[in-house]
């Protein structure tokens, strides 16, 4: 399956490199940012895990901004679920290291 930037969740398994939701999103395009309420980490029918790190950024300005990183492990157990309680506002972010972990996101906002 390809990243899917339309739905709720976002559904993303192939690293997005320096490009950013709010450029892949047709629903944020007018948007200022948005509120992310969870993120759940799976492995796609027929991966293997590796180990590597996800790592979330803000691609906007000069220098990213790191948002969060997920560490994974061979040994990690699946699905890895980061509540946000108060759900944390970002104008824009890429996800990179699907590729290494062979792993999918899932992100749910408002």
């Amino acid at each position: 399956m390809a990243n899917t930037y339309d739905t709720q969740p976002v559904y993303i398994d192939t690293d997005m490199g320096s490009t950013g939701f709010r450029e892949e999103s047709s629903a944020l395009a007018n948007q200022q940012g948005l509120f992310v309420n969870n993120i759940m980490v799976t492995v796609p029918t027929g991966n293997t895990v590796a180990a590597g790190t996800i790592t979330i950024t803000d691609p906007t300005g000069t220098s990213p901004n790191t948002l969060l990183q997920i560490p994974i492990t061979t040994t990690t157990i699946f699905p890895i679920i980061v509540p946000f309680y108060v759900p944390m506002q970002w104008k824009d972010f890429a996800v990179n290291g699907q590729a290494t972990t062979k792993t999918a996101l899932q992100i749910w906002y408002r």
